[in-house]
């Protein structure tokens, strides 16, 4: 079994690093709708590029997060007194 502080101190930086490849995926993928609706040109091309713009502002909203949280973290870390542990 692990031990819970080690946990504790690795367990935020996994979940930055989720997220930030959620916000990667959300951005390559509706991107990939957006241009593939455009250029193939039949049946409903509408809904295809509501899709691409929900994954893609999904995925501008996961980054903004990220950073964030990014800054969050970076903060903590400058703030804590010598010899204190993060």
């Amino acid at each position: 079994m692990e031990d819970p502080k080690t946990v504790v101190k690795t367990e935020p930086r996994k979940s930055l690093l989720v997220l930030f490849i959620m916000g990667l995926h959300g951005l390559i993928i509706g991107g990939i709708v957006l241009f593939s609706a455009g250029s193939i040109g039949s049946g409903n091309t509408q809904m295809a590029e509501g899709v691409g713009w929900i994954l893609v502002s999904a995925g501008v909203l996961c980054m903004l997060l990220y950073g964030w949280a990014r800054r969050q973290t970076l903060n903590r870390k400058k703030e804590q007194k010598p010899g204190e542990k993060y």
